[in-house]
This record gives structure tokens, C-alpha cells and sequence, in this order.
């Protein structure tokens, strides 16, 4: 998912922050077998197992 995100880094300005689930009990309880888990910044899922482009893409241009 990282690889489909990454170019929106440059083109939208905007920061990536990956988490290892499996190092925080917190967001294994929160998250458990939904991963890869793309939320925004305030923690809201956009998207988990597979890039929503149209739904990220919508939240972009919010």
C-alpha cells in the first residue's frame, strides 16, 4: 500500500507515518487482522487490506 501512497508525499504535500502493528498492543487490539490499515490524521480508516485510490483521493481534495 506504502508504494501506491508514496507519490502523493510530493504531489499533495503531505507526510506518511508507518506504524509496526505488531509493536503496540494498543493498535493490535484496535486494527487486529486489518492490515495493511490506512487511516488519516486523526485516526479514521480510509482504507484496509487494499489502496481505496477513490476514497483517499476524496478525503485529499476535502
Amino acid at each position: 500500500m506504502y508504494l501506491l501512497i508514496q507519490p502523493y508525499e510530493i504531489s499533495h504535500k503531505i507526510t506518511i507515518e508507518m506504524h509496526n502493528i505488531d509493536k503496540s498492543s494498543d493498535l493490535r487490539e484496535k486494527y487486529g487482522a486489518l492490515i495493511p490499515v490506512l487511516t488519516d490524521i486523526n485516526d479514521n480508516e480510509i482504507c484496509h487490506y487494499f489502496f481505496d485510490k477513490i476514497c483517499f483521493e476524496r478525503i485529499l481534495n476535502d
